[in-house]
């Protein structure tokens, strides 16, 4: 899941825009929390598998991240 022009803290500097996989975990685990909570019966991997299910497509990440796409936190609440 990249993480692309994320505003987040900087070490020693303040604040500024970073990119990478390090900026879009904690989106990701985020939204992994918040709809497990509103749906505590399901298994992990029903979480996963429903994450993976309402994925944005974007065509340039096509091959380059395992899902071709990015979060779309309404559309995976919406499963649940």
């Amino acid at each position: 899941a990249p993480g692309v022009d994320i505003h987040s803290t900087i070490d020693g500097v303040g604040y500024g825009v970073k990119d990478g996989t390090s900026m879009a975990t904690p989106q990701v685990t985020g939204a992994l929390a918040v709809f497990w909570d509103s749906n505590p019966d399901l298994t992990g991997q029903e979480v996963v598998d429903l994450l993976k299910q309402s994925v944005r497509p974007i065509p340039a990440l096509d091959g380059k991240v395992s899902t071709g796409g990015t979060l779309d936190f309404g559309e995976f609440m919406s499963l649940g």
